[in-house]
């Protein structure tokens, strides 16, 4: 009797514990889809060395050597209202402790006074890389921002993220160890001073909110509102990935859309298309 017990306990429990796994599984997330612009890396695949992709729909930079995908970070970007450009810029200057020169003309700025370093009021915490037009790739305090559309037009990273790619284009671009150059600027954190790569490298931002890899499709909101048809953007990136028997299925892409708010949505590529019937020879 008492072992009949145990088994019947035993099975319940199991049952507890697997009913509490299919529960996990479903309410964990799909695993984010990370992968460069095809477009990009085959105009960077000819780069010798590091090359970075900032994509701003997904929140992300990303670097990359060849067409190989090397490290990827998440980023705050511009709010609709100051968008992050795109298009070709270089970073070839790291500025360790940089001061804040507020944009001129900014309607933004209230006070145009420089800021020192490492204070509160300096928004570009302990590292900064231009971008050129006043656009810089950053340090921030405002850690929370990361991941949202949140600054006036440039690249915010939580420190540890900025510093590991700093870190890997000055052990290649440098003479100068990353981490003594930041040693440093903590021994004095009241002075600005940079270090100078030996190469210029390539930064594509990219504005492409829709990304197709590893047959899945990843959706992000249109938040600059540049797609006048967001299902007739996905069928067009969908299109080259079908194959024999495969057709796009209009009615489940607006389905899928149902689902794109702020975040981005990322759909099976099987889930949007349907199987067809060819004709008997």
């Amino acid at each position: 009797m008492r072992r009949d017990v145990v088994l019947i306990l035993t099975a319940f429990l199991i049952v507890l514990i697997f009913s509490g796994e299919v529960a996990a599984k479903r309410r964990r997330s799909p695993y984010p889809l990370v992968a460069l612009d095809q477009e990009t890396a085959q105009i960077m695949k000819k780069e010798r060395g590091y090359w970075v992709e900032i994509q701003v729909p997904q929140r992300r930079i990303l670097l990359a050597k060849g067409n190989h995908l090397i490290k990827a970070f998440p980023i705050a970007v511009g709010e609709p209202d100051y968008p992050t450009p795109t298009g070709l810029r270089k970073i070839n200057t790291i500025i360790w402790n940089p001061w804040w020169y507020p944009p001129p003309g900014s309607k933004w700025v209230e006070d145009p006074t420089p800021i020192p370093p490492r204070i509160p009021e300096n928004p570009l915490g302990e590292i900064k890389m231009p971008l050129g037009d006043n656009y810089l790739v950053h340090g921030t305090r405002a850690v929370d921002s990361i991941g949202r559309w949140a600054s006036h037009g440039c690249i915010r990273m939580i420190f540890e993220d900025l510093f590991s790619l700093v870190q890997i284009l000055m052990t290649d671009y440098s003479d100068i160890n990353a981490i003594e150059a930041m040693e440093k600027a903590n021994r004095d954190t009241t002075t600005q001073f940079h270090t100078s790569l030996n190469r210029s490298i390539p930064v594509m931002l990219n504005y492409n909110p829709v990304i197709v890899h590893d047959d899945r499709v990843a959706i992000s909101p249109d938040f600059y509102k540049r797609v006048p048809d967001m299902s007739k953007l996905i069928a067009e990136k969908i299109a080259p990935y079908l194959k024999k028997k495969q057709a796009i299925n209009p009615k489940k892409i607006k389905a899928a859309l149902k689902y794109l708010r702020k975040e981005t949505v990322i759909v099976n590529l099987i889930d949007l298309l349907d199987e067809v019937k060819l004709p008997e020879d």
